[in-house]
């Protein structure tokens, strides 16, 4: 089933895996396999310094927000988060 990013998109793309936009059985599926993922991350000195709590991550139901104020510290959290969800088979 093809679909274009926005109404007025000239090109179309084929979904191919996935659960659709919308539907309800994806933030049921999300939150559960993010969960398991960001249990083997190690990431306790990641993040921003709030009274003396790091926030390095705030996940939603079908997405989720990264804190760091260190570039290189940032891609390197990408990276393993990366590695970690296509184990999960995520990616």
């Amino acid at each position: 089933m093809p679909t274009r990013a926005e109404p007025r998109a000239k090109a179309s793309f084929p979904i191919k895996r996935g659960v659709r936009q919308g539907d309800p059985l994806s933030p049921k599926l999300f939150s559960p396999v993010l969960e398991n993922i960001f249990l083997k991350l190690n990431w306790e000195d990641f993040g921003l310094n709030i009274n003396r709590f790091r926030l390095n991550h705030l996940r939603f139901t079908d997405g989720l927000v990264l804190f760091e104020e260190k570039p290189e510290i940032l891609k390197q959290m990408i990276q393993s988060l990366s590695k970690e969800s296509e184990t999960a088979r995520l990616k």
